[in-house]
């Protein structure tokens, strides 16, 4: 597998886990080629305690939720790291307080809430470890702080301490579940990050909802971006599973990717189409979504705007400078697309005000966690390697240039 494609599934999978890279990179480093990159759970066991843990949550976290608004992390899940051997749920720990109360289904209402019987214990050293009666031989790892958790929770008739590193927490009934069900809630809960996302979250909970009360009514019907997400090859779910959400589809397959040289000419002109490309603001080259840009470079269809800058050489000393800074723009127009941002904008040679300098990119968009406009400026370096020169924090030494560089950090805080 080439290094791009290794790359780009690492990424794939941050979307659907919130894992950092590294963590990522690690969990499927020893993965076969054409493997789920998000490995189901290995056997009955595993599947109960998994859906044991994802049923508590989706009754008792919004409970929870400050002002009744939905927080980054809906369930108090950063991240999940999924393989074959088990589960490992990391918790913020600002949120471990609230993730204890989801758990013991905290403020679910006045009515019975059936639940399997769980129990979180502490050991010597390591993560947390919850366990379900039943299933005795299966286990969910929690990074999570145990002096927060046992110290954030009150014991009541659904809690109980049996020791000083355990927490038992208990139902109003058992819960009845098909095997089926069990097998999609803990793939979801394998995916959590996907519901992060408000609209993804209030399906999830509603479906939840409708499988608990004997599904009665009709179906909730997923978004589109959920179906997306949970039918792409190699990250989304088995079709008894998706069938059991009401997505009757076979996996869709993955984007071809893009193989042409950038160093050959461009073809005639053909720019996205309008619901994709938008006018430029004043100072900018083009303004464009990353997908438009993506599927043009693979077209080797350069919107005009980009056509007419790549001769403009009061911009780039010469059409070599130029070509670079196009292969550094299909690059991250092609991250952007394969980390799930296809949507976000990109404002292309934005000037400085009052000054002739340029900023090569800013991508443009909305923070998914906060809702809050969010933007990154991007500098792009056709360099194979640089090294920091003579030991300065803001120069660089850079192979094969004539003298030392500006950082490009310094360049882009400038």
């Amino acid at each position: 597998m080439s290094r791009s494609a290794r790359k780009s599934q690492v990424r794939q999978r941050m979307k659907y886990t919130g894992e950092t890279y590294q963590q990522a990179f690690l969990e499927t480093a020893g993965l076969r080629e054409g493997a789920s990159l998000i490995p189901d759970a290995a056997g009955p066991a595993q599947r109960m305690v998994e859906s044991a843990v994802l049923h508590r949550l989706l009754h008792g976290a919004q409970p929870q939720w400050p002002g009744g608004d939905q927080p980054p992390f809906p369930l108090f899940v950063q991240a999940v790291s999924p393989s074959a051997a088990g589960l490992r749920l990391v918790v913020p720990i600002d949120e471990v307080p609230a993730f204890g109360a989801a758990l013991a289904i905290r403020g679910a209402g006045d009515g019975d809430v059936p639940a399997d019987v769980i129990t979180v214990r502490c050991p010597d050293n390591g993560p947390l470890i919850a366990t379900a009666i039943d299933a005795a031989d299966a286990s969910v790892a929690l990074q999570c702080s145990w002096k927060r958790l046992r110290t954030g929770i009150d014991l009541g008739p659904r809690v109980s301490a049996p020791s000083a590193l355990s927490l038992r927490f208990g139902a109003d009934g058992p819960l009845e579940l098909t095997s089926g069900d069990r097998a999609v809630l803990s793939s979801l809960l394998r995916r959590s990050a996907l519901f992060a996302d408000p609209a993804a979250f209030q399906w999830l909970h509603s479906w939840h909802r409708w499988v608990t009360n004997g599904r009665a009514g009709p179906q909730p019907e997923p978004p589109a971006d959920v179906v997306s997400a949970l039918t792409r090859t190699c990250f989304g779910l088995v079709p008894a599973q998706l069938r059991a959400l009401g997505i009757d589809q076979s996996p869709a397959q993955p984007k071809e990717r893009r193989t042409r040289r950038f160093d050959e000419a461009p073809g005639t002109p053909t720019p996205p189409s309008p619901e994709q490309i938008s006018v430029p603001p004043a100072g900018v080259v083009a303004s464009l979504a990353a997908e438009a840009l993506f599927e043009a470079f693979k077209k080797n269809s350069l919107p005009a705007e980009l056509q007419a800058m790549r001769r403009a050489l009061d911009w780039f000393p010469s059409p070599a400078g130029a070509d670079a800074f196009l292969r550094g723009l299909s690059m991250l127009a092609e991250d952007l697309v394969m980390a799930g941002r296809g949507n976000v904008h990109m404002l292309i040679g934005y000037q400085l005000p009052l000054t002739s300098r340029r900023v090569d990119a800013i991508v443009a968009g909305t923070d998914p966690r906060r809702g809050t406009d969010s933007y990154v400026v991007v500098e792009f370096k056709d360099w194979s390697h640089a090294g920091a020169y003579q030991g300065s924090s803001t120069l660089v030494d850079v192979p094969g240039a004539p003298g030392p560089r500006l950082h490009p950090g310094v360049q882009v805080s400038d």
